[in-house]
């Protein structure tokens, strides 16, 4: 796994050795000396010489890189649950180079979570030590990716701030005025003032699904990935790719010509059914308000994503409605998602306001069954 030294399961039964009790056998392990910096001594470092302050752009490069390692372990079927600034070691390829552009290594998996692990879970309070999500305190979430999500903007936070996010009664970390006040004066300082808003909009959205359980759901780890790389976009490009209508209906043509659509016969039958479903759906919707609304595609095939997990299925449509001699267009997603035991199906629809996404359940059915409220519902 990329930023990791390395992982082992411990499949041999040398490897789990229970000594007697009042054994005397020396046990031993090879371990190898981590040589560079932490992220928190170089952070440290950087204070002495008084240089405290870390560019946006380097902190969500920064943020960018972490995450495609988090995922990568995710991938292996493991949880971090101990990520911090002292389990993160940063290597430089020159002197001149960012924090944005170091190499990153993980280190300390005392608190993993192992998903193939049958052995009692580890004490909960000892992990997430530095910074303990919300969503933690409630069991269903206790061993959910979205932990290191949180932590991993969290750290974020920390970098633009300074401060470890804390949690008071009835104000969120990046509520505080004195915090949200140097946030404003950072991203003033690192992007044009026509940019200022809508990264601040982006950033507080950020914080507010990391921080905000239970008012906000968390970020899983590919949601978190995109919203990052939006914001590096927005630091990065001199025009918005979807400033106007016209260009969102070029980037859907795009997508149509792209060969990313997933052919009927590669996916699940009860997958299809909902694409059939949800078709049918769009269809009666545009019929009984052929006067007010129009899609400009109007069907369902999935769209595979790398940004989303395989076992969700997405379809961007645009709906346009018409109000006092107006239109108005806005993209509409279509969600399918089938759990991990390929019994249970969840649809939804979504989209995108004020650069949140929002995500509304149409219904969970087993895969046997008919989708008979879904079009009362949507």
């Amino acid at each position: 796994v990329k930023g990791v030294a390395q992982l082992i399961e411990l499949e041999h039964p040398s490897n789990n050795y229970k000594p007697e009790a009042n054994s005397k056998t020396d046990l031993w392990i090879i371990m190898q000396r981590a040589m560079k910096h932490s992220l928190q001594s170089e952070i440290d470092r950087k204070k002495e010489r008084n240089i405290d302050d870390i560019e946006v752009l380097s902190a969500i490069q920064f943020s960018q890189n972490l995450i495609e390692i988090v995922k990568g372990i995710h991938s292996q079927g493991i949880l971090h649950q101990n990520l911090e600034p002292d389990n993160i070691i940063i290597e430089y390829e020159s002197t001149n180079s960012s924090l944005g552009q170091a190499h990153l290594t993980l280190l300390n998996f005392t608190q993993a979570y192992i998903k193939s692990d049958q052995s009692p879970a580890k004490n909960q309070e000892k992990a997430y030590r530095w910074y303990r999500p919300p969503q933690t305190y409630v069991q269903s979430f206790k061993h959910s990716p979205t932990n290191d999500a949180s932590v991993i903007v969290a750290i974020l936070f920390w970098l633009l701030t300074s401060r470890i996010p804390q949690h008071n009664e009835n104000v969120l970390p990046h509520q505080e005025f004195e915090v949200r006040d140097k946030i404003i004066k950072k991203i003033s300082r690192d992007i044009s003032s026509a940019k200022i808003d809508r990264l601040r909009t982006y950033l507080i959205d950020t914080f507010n699904r990391a921080f905000g359980f239970r008012e906000y759901e968390p970020w899983t780890i590919e949601d978190l990935e995109c919203r990052i790389k939006s914001v590096r976009e927005l630091l990065t490009s001199d025009v918005s790719k979807l400033n106007s209508i016209e260009s969102i209906f070029q980037n859907l043509l795009r997508l149509t010509a792209s060969h990313k659509f997933i052919e009927k016969s590669t996916h699940p039958a009860a997958i299809q059914k909902a694409a059939d479903t949800f078709t049918q759906v769009k269809k009666k919707f545009s019929d009984s308000h052929s006067d007010k609304f129009m899609w400009f595609d109007g069907n369902c095939t999935w769209l595979n994503s790398a940004q989303h997990p395989m076992n969700e299925y997405r379809h961007d449509d645009i709906l346009t409605y018409f109000w006092r001699g107006q239109s108005y267009s806005l993209i509409i997603i279509c969600f399918t998602n089938i759990n991990d035991e390929g019994k249970i199906i969840t649809l939804a629809i979504g989209s995108t306001v004020h650069d949140k996404m929002i995500q509304i359940p149409l219904g969970q059915y087993s895969i046997a069954q008919n989708y008979v409220n879904v079009s009362a519902a949507f």
